[in-house]
């Protein structure tokens, strides 16, 4: 936090509480099986994160997510994603309206297979994180990462309409990249039970 710039007096209250995502820690975990992936950029441009999910080698029954890059700018977001669909295959998803937005022609231009995603579905892929990391029993587990859960500490909400939520880069103490995108990699492991393999550009 103090290399980030971010100190305990400018963070709150975490949206899922801390003894809960503690509780959904465990450092033996990783990813068994398919993978799937979303992209998240900063509002500033100034960092981009790649979140992975998959079933989890030591709970079957639950999802575990990860950080599996979290780097300075965009300019290497393009290549990444060309990489990661063609080991993997599927797309990526871009929510309408996003800062992530603007990399759709040139990801389009490197032969990057695209969709768009709703604010919907991420409202949804903010529940079922939550749900995940609160519910008995659990259905998320992931590694202990400073960054991802740095972001969770300074991460704030938004209200998406219907009681529905979703992250909000404006309101947050931080850059959230790493967690909107463990967030929305893990709810493709949960919609999408028998993935191709998806990469997710995800704002709003």
């Amino acid at each position: 936090r103090e290399g980030m710039g971010i100190w305990d007096d400018n963070i709150g209250e975490w949206v899922v509480p801390a003894a809960a995502w503690s509780a959904t820690e465990d450092d033996g975990s990783e990813i068994e099986g398919t993978q799937t992936f979303a992209l998240e950029v900063a509002e500033d441009r100034s960092w981009s994160a790649v979140g992975a999910a998959g079933r989890s080698s030591l709970f079957p029954d639950r999802v575990h997510g990860e950080v599996v890059a979290y780097e300075e700018g965009t300019q290497w977001c393009v290549s990444r994603c060309k990489a990661l669909t063609g080991k993997w295959g599927g797309e990526i998803a871009v929510v309408k309206g996003s800062p992530a937005a603007s990399l759709l022609p040139a990801l389009k231009k490197a032969g990057v297979p695209t969709r768009v995603v709703s604010t919907a579905e991420h409202a949804d892929a903010c529940a079922q994180l939550y749900d995940g990391c609160t519910s008995d029993p659990l259905g998320f587990v992931h590694r202990d990462q400073p960054h991802l859960t740095v972001a969770l500490r300074g991460a704030a909400k938004r209200d998406s309409g219907d009681g529905a939520w979703v992250w909000s880069r404006k309101r947050s103490a931080i850059d959230i990249s790493p967690l909107v995108a463990v967030t929305v990699a893990s709810a493709l492991v949960v919609n999408d039970p028998e993935p191709e393999g998806f990469l997710m550009v995800l704002g709003g």
